[in-house]
């Protein structure tokens, strides 16, 4: 009993001594909530001059145990604290990152009940985590740990994400491979230097990269295995991608994501990138960015299942395609010599398996022809699917002029005279115009072609909201009969500041190339209206041709559809006015048909953000507002709790098979991270029986 109140009493004392009781005016004793002073009162003999641990060799007075190493009861520095410690009023704690306001800088961490200091939560029984994050060393991380390296004799430690000394053990004096990342075995429930035991470290190999933020310029379609797949731009990492879709409920429910696991990186990926992740998973681990690689996809399927895909090449400002033997994927450039080339593709397979490519030239190389916006056709130059750039016929298929808008040199400006464009010489005095004033706010000092000093239009003060040019939003179809269909919008300068805008056909047969205008002019050649963006075509199984496409100038969703060469039928789809508010309707318009040559076009409200859904029948009007249905909706609350906040509609693709629709299209909104302003896109997909 003595004994045990002694040794109690000098436990007591010791623990006071080592605490430092801080300012007394405001009570701040300078610890942090759970922060572990390591007094070991686990001695069976208080004589001598030693506390003596029952698994360690003893310590001299006034030192503790921590970890295997004695160290002063009293710190005086960081360095007379274990690894991941700092010295706070003179007493070890753990190093944290403190709270702020109550939030926490890395996402993902949670500031404590107190609201003094951030960290990660455990992961639960089976290492599960909430929804986009992941277990790693017995903790839920929405990012690499440690950002996925830690300098040489450093080691990771999970909870806090901090890359701290290693402990001076051999346990934790290994390399790790590229790809793996020094951490500490089997963490305790709380603090990693909060007891004695053994510390041991293992190289762990780092989870996937996140898939990243995907579903831009995306285009569906469908294996002869029922399998939807779908070519898609990655803007996180600027790369293209290949998507396999899941439904909820084993392929049951109505509405479906993407499994990570399933998502393909075709092209963009260096192949000399530093490793990040696991070099076995998404991306094979390499977070760096490549070349910016995959706007404006398209894809294809031949009857044997082989996958290609058109895409936009950002980074050299050229078409590429890309191709799926069943085996391998391979991807070349299949036009651009200082053209800016390939933008809004689209691509058709033939019947014998091979691929035509409908895209936009936005303008041409330097030199005369460098103003000049082209619709143009790629199409094989012999039996077999193209391997290389000469492996491909290059066709202009419609051509016109564009303003010299962004076009001009460095030394000149796009101005605007006699209402049009063109680039003048910039005076190398910008004062010298107007006898030494110099020009308005909107103008420029040029040299006239007396090479005198005149003040002219800034061109580049006009707004636009769409490249310039023809060939925009192009739609190539194969008909039965084996001639080449593109419906696109011709969106050609009239003048300075006025554009056209036409919806057009091209039929292609063999080299001849025919061009019609199916809206936008009468035929007096009068303006009629902004119409033809977004053209969706397709073909019914009774040969019927189908085209939908956006009114720009009444924000309609409009449709066209004729037999052979008849006179074309121009029908309104959906007016986009509801009871005190006028919509935007049609955008990202999708055109399918069914076994019954019924027409049906998924399409975006793009005021409230919704996708809608409307069907054909027989009778008049064809499209009525009680065949128009609402799909997905930002005003839903189930889609809220799933999704979060955010719009819907966008980037659309149909495909039908029987009397099932598959519609992919993306979620997209924003929230603060990190790292500023990030989106929470989601690429989904809704099936919907007729």
């Amino acid at each position: 009993m003595f004994r045990h109140i002694i040794l109690t009493a000098i436990l007591f004392a010791i623990i006071l001594s080592a605490c430092d009781c801080g300012d007394s005016a405001t009570g701040d004793t300078g610890y942090k909530p759970d922060a572990k002073i390591n007094i070991d009162s686990g001695f069976e003999d208080i004589s001598g001059d030693a506390i003596t641990d029952t698994n360690t060799a003893p310590c001299p007075r006034g030192q503790e145990l921590m970890c295997g190493i004695c160290k002063p009861i009293r710190c005086q520095t960081d360095s007379d604290c274990n690894p991941g410690q700092i010295c706070s009023r003179r007493a070890c704690v753990d190093s944290y990152l403190e709270c702020s306001g109550g939030d926490c800088v890395i996402d993902g961490m949670e500031c404590d009940t107190n609201g003094q200091y951030c960290h990660y939560k455990k992961c639960g029984k089976n290492n599960e985590c909430p929804e986009g994050m992941f277990c790693m060393n017995t903790f839920c991380m929405k990012r690499l740990p440690c950002n996925g390296k830690c300098g040489e004799k450093e080691v990771c430690l999970a909870e806090t994400d901090k890359c701290i000394p290693a402990p001076d053990v051999a346990a934790c004096k290994i390399t790790c491979k590229a790809g793996e990342i020094l951490m500490f075995s089997d963490p305790p429930e709380d603090s990693t230097f909060s007891s004695c035991k053994e510390i041991k470290c293992e190289c762990k190999v780092l989870p996937d990269l996140p898939v990243g933020d995907l579903g831009y310029y995306s285009r569906l379609t469908m294996t002869g295995n029922n399998e939807l797949i779908a070519s898609a731009y990655n803007k996180t990492y600027g790369d293209l991608v290949l998507v396999k879709f899941l439904f909820d409920n084993n392929g049951n429910g109505p509405l479906g994501e993407y499994d990570p696991k399933n998502v393909q990186f075709i092209d963009g990926v260096p192949k000399n990138g530093q490793l990040a992740g696991n070099p076995e998973g998404i991306r094979k681990g390499i977070k760096d960015s490549g070349p910016d690689i995959g706007k404006y996809t398209s894809i294809g399927l031949d009857s044997s299942g082989r996958i290609m895909i058109s895409y936009y090449d950002v980074s050299t400002t050229s078409l590429k395609f890309a191709y799926f033997d069943g085996a391998v994927w391979t991807t070349h450039t299949v036009d651009g010599n200082g053209e800016n080339v390939g933008l809004y593709t689209s691509i058709a397979v033939s019947s014998t398996g091979l691929p035509y490519i409908a895209y936009f030239q936005k303008n041409g190389a330097p030199g005369e022809n460098r103003l000049t916006s082209k619709l143009k056709l790629a199409v094989p130059a012999s039996n077999q699917v193209p391997a290389k750039a000469e492996d491909w016929k290059i066709i202009d298929i419609d051509t016109a002029k564009v303003s010299c808008r962004g076009l001009c040199s460095s030394t000149d400006a796009c101005i605007i005279e006699s209402n049009q464009t063109l680039c003048r010489t910039l005076s190398s005095d910008q004062k010298a115009c107007k006898e030494g004033a110099g020009c308005s706010s909107d103008e420029k000092c040029v040299l006239d072609d007396a090479q005198a000093p005149v003040c002219r239009k800034d061109a580049g003060t006009v707004a636009y909201v769409l490249e310039e040019g023809v060939g925009l939003f192009p739609s190539v179809r194969i008909h039965t009969d084996g001639k080449v269909y593109i419906a696109y919008y011709d969106r050609a300068p009239v003048d300075a500041e006025k554009f056209k805008g036409n919806l057009k056909l091209a039929t292609i047969e063999g080299d001849t190339v025919s061009i019609e205008i199916l809206d936008g002019e009468d035929s007096d050649g009068n303006d009629t209206g902004d119409v033809g963006r977004f053209a969706s075509l397709d073909f019914a199984p009774d040969g019927r041709m189908g085209i939908a496409y956006y009114d720009a100038s009444l924000n309609q969703l409009k449709y066209i559809e004729r037999f052979a060469n008849e006179t074309p039928k121009i029908e309104v789809v959906y007016t986009g006015v509801t009871p005190g508010l006028k919509e935007f309707a049609g955008p990202d318009c999708s055109l399918a048909f069914d076994k019954d040559n019924f027409a049906h076009i998924a399409f975006q409200d793009a005021t409230n953000h919704r996708l809608l859904f409307a069907s054909r029948q027989d009778g008049n009007p064809p499209w009525s507002p009680g065949n128009i249905v609402t799909l997905l909706s930002p005003t839903d609350d189930g889609l809220k709790n799933r999704f979060g906040e955010g719009g819907y509609g966008f980037f659309i693709s149909q495909i039908i098979k029987d009397k099932v629709t598959y519609i992919s299209s993306m979620k997209l909104g924003f929230k603060q991270g990190e790292e500023g302003t990030v989106s929470t896109a989601r690429f989904l997909i809704i099936r919907k029986d007729f």
